[in-house]
């Protein structure tokens, strides 16, 4: 269910106005201004304006990190995001192939601008737009998101910059995307064996692996070898963390060690404060 905003006559008989926005974006607060603009507010700080007797321009209605989060204005160098709004881009969605070892910064006649930039885009709809985030950013604490569908360019969108926000990719029900020691899923139907390896992966992790510009990872680079995952109650250091061959270069891929001491069917994993629930079992 989302959040509904809506405007009637000085009377109450007709309907002036109607819209319904993704939850959390526009049910805290509604002000109107002296020049008669509609200004609203969500739960996390997102703000739309709404003029009177002009067409409602697609908004930017938020951006997550794009494994998982709540809908927010934030995002951080080297992030996979997904935007969500209304108007962003082809009713018919589109999804990036690498050329030339990299993703474009073009897809389907989206561009998205970061400070004027284009960055690396990976799927573009009406409503959703996959892309990464260039790391570093320059040390700037803000930045403007901007989206050009075609000839439309939608109004700008203010973000703060954090260092890292991490998230670890997840399944629909909160489990963690991951592959067991055997390459195979794992499931509560194929959980991981205590004693053996686990792969995750990851984005948000800041300037930390260098330069991220939107090219496929070819080879395994251990960047994060000394960095901490919490099993259960069990904290350990990764056996990898680092580049995901194969995918793009915001995305690190963790492989570590599923404690023998677990004895429940579902653990909670903990990686630099990004949460999932992994399958196991003795």
């Amino acid at each position: 269910m989302g959040d509904f905003l809506a405007e009637l006559n000085p009377d109450g008989s007709s309907l002036l106005y109607s819209a319904e926005f993704p939850s959390g974006t526009a049910g805290q607060s509604v002000a109107v201004d002296q020049s008669g603009v509609v200004h609203i507010a969500g739960i996390e700080g997102l703000i739309s304006t709404i003029v009177p007797a002009q067409p409602f321009a697609s908004p930017i209605f938020g951006i997550t990190n794009a494994a998982g989060g709540q809908l927010s204005g934030r995002i951080a160098p080297g992030e996979v995001i997904s935007i969500f709004g209304s108007g962003l881009g082809p009713a018919t969605p589109v999804t990036a192939a690498p050329v030339n070892g990299a993703f474009p910064t073009s897809l389907g006649g989206v561009l998205v601008l970061v400070n004027n930039s284009p960055v690396p885009l990976l799927y573009v709809s009406a409503s959703q737009i996959n892309a990464e985030i260039p790391a570093p950013l320059n040390g700037m604490d803000s930045a403007v998101v901007q989206v050009r569908n075609g000839s439309s360019t939608l109004p700008e969108f203010h973000v703060a910059v954090d260092a890292t926000i991490w998230e670890i990719f997840q399944n629909a029900a909160g489990s963690a995307v991951a592959i067991n020691q055997d390459g195979s899923l794992n499931s509560a139907s194929n959980p991981a064996k205590a004693g053996s390896i686990a792969s995750i992966w990851a984005t948000g992790f800041g300037n930390g692996a260098g330069p991220i510009s939107g090219a496929v990872a070819t080879s395994a680079i251990d960047w994060c070898m000394f960095c901490q995952i919490t099993v259960g109650s069990v904290t350990e250091t990764v056996q990898y963390g680092g580049a995901a061959p194969g995918l793009i270069d915001g995305i690190m891929q963790v492989n570590f060690m599923v404690p023998a001491e677990v004895s429940q069917n579902t653990v909670q994993v903990n990686f630099q404060g990004a949460l999932a629930t992994l399958y196991v079992s003795q």
